[in-house]
């Protein structure tokens, strides 16, 4: 049975004393955790692992590595925990799933750059992109949605990494499409501006995933627990950032 996209309210309040009865253990012994993250989960979620579930689990090693084409074989194979990735649609059915947070897009430009506050799908299409590609050769979120109202963008170069986008950007006319929330990273960067994305882009889901042999595993339960919980910090702010 494939668990996917879990409701709060559906959980069953079983696994979840589970689950916290896990964290009162997970001292009792060392433990690893390897997660598979993407650009975008290593620079938003990673640093609140960091201050918030790191100091009460003493005993708990988080190892983040990088999001790649190997990763469903790790999980597959039992050599990752967990990943974490944006629901692109090419997460394979076979696993299980939860939304964490939901994120909106941002673009990014030089300082300099004649757009204002906004970009039209007219301004969008007509300018050059620098593409961020996760999985080498599958089309990204943003090239799904323009490709489903019979367009497409032109990006004369692509890059692994989201942060490495924003900095192909200054001193030339490339646009980057990245998270928002990485994008307000940049706030204090005289080199760039961030601007509101057309509207046919979205927002999008953040994903973890699993293999479903580990849906009742005790450790993997607080694991998940964890991860929902650094997740729903992130929505918390991003709704903050949308209010504010």
């Amino acid at each position: 049975m494939r668990v996917t996209h879990l409701r709060r309210a559906d959980l069953n309040l079983l696994v979840v004393f589970t689950a916290l009865a896990e964290e009162r253990n997970v001292d009792a012994e060392e433990t690893t955790f390897r997660v598979a993250v993407t650009d975008h989960a290593s620079q938003v979620l990673c640093p609140l692992v960091c201050k918030t579930i790191v100091p009460r689990a003493r005993k708990v090693s988080f190892d983040f590595v990088s999001f790649r084409d190997e990763t469903f074989e790790g999980i597959d194979r039992g050599r990752l925990d967990l990943f974490l990735n944006a629901a692109d649609g090419h997460v394979p059915s076979r696993f299980a799933t939860e939304t964490i947070f939901e994120a909106e897009f941002a673009c990014v430009v030089a300082k300099q750059s004649s757009y204002s506050r906004a970009l039209t799908l007219k301004q969008y299409l007509a300018a050059s992109h620098v593409g961020v590609g996760i999985l080498g050769g599958l089309p990204t979120i943003p090239d799904e949605r323009l490709a489903a109202v019979g367009v497409k963008r032109r990006c004369p170069i692509w890059v692994p990494y989201f942060s490495a986008a924003i900095r192909c950007v200054p001193g030339t006319d490339l646009v980057a499409t990245v998270p928002r929330g990485i994008a307000e990273f940049e706030s204090g960067n005289a080199g760039v501006k961030v601007l509101k994305p057309p509207e046919v882009l979205g927002t999008f889901q953040y994903l973890m995933a699993w293999h479903p042999r580990m849906n009742t595993d005790a450790a993997h339960l607080w694991l998940r627990a964890v991860i929902r919980e650094v997740g729903e910090s992130v929505a918390r702010q991003h709704k903050l950032d949308r209010t504010g």
